[in-house]
């Protein structure tokens, strides 16, 4: 991915063509992971699966705002 945003220029626009392409090919993996997961554990460890799925989630995405938020470039 980083390879590809520097071979093109590395634009915001070409950046975020490369990022939703990226976005879009995760889909499918975020969208059967947890069933899959929730299909091997007990109806009481679901509830604790599920939160703990949705505050890595959480993490994930406040951290990169945070990161693009305190990094800024001036590209954009």
């Amino acid at each position: 991915m980083i390879v590809l945003a520097v071979a093109t220029g590395d634009t915001p626009v070409n950046l975020t063509a490369v990022m939703s392409v990226f976005a879009f090919a995760l889909g499918p993996i975020f969208a059967s992971a947890p069933v899959i997961a929730f299909g091997r554990v007990s109806d009481q460890r679901r509830r604790m699966s599920a939160a703990m799925l949705s505050t890595f989630e959480m993490i994930g995405g406040a951290s990169g705002a945070l990161f693009v938020s305190l990094a800024p470039d001036g590209s954009a």
